[in-house]
């Protein structure tokens, strides 16, 4: 995990926490962080999901890398109220 990822889901889990009148321990904070973490995954693994399914149901008779990094990119703009996906 890079510096900024790390810094996105400790905001997040410090709003949380905030929110939930809960109390700022280090116990906390991992539980909070670890529910945003698995969250964003879920996001992520729906997203290559979708796009697999597109491009085994597209008239490619072999998927690429780059063929489903370019899913991704028109999931996004598909689904702007989603979270954009980092490559």
């Amino acid at each position: 995990m890079n510096k900024q990822d790390c810094k996105k889901y400790i905001k997040r889990a410090y709003k949380n926490l905030i929110n939930s009148n809960k109390e700022i321990t280090p116990d906390n904070m991992e539980k909070e962080m670890i529910k945003e973490i698995k969250k964003q995954g879920s996001e992520y693994i729906a997203y290559s999901k979708i796009a697999v399914s597109n491009m085994l149901n597209s008239a490619n008779s072999l998927i690429t890398l780059n063929d489903l990094l370019e899913e991704i990119d028109v999931l996004v703009k598909i689904y702007p109220h989603t979270p954009k996906l980092n490559r």
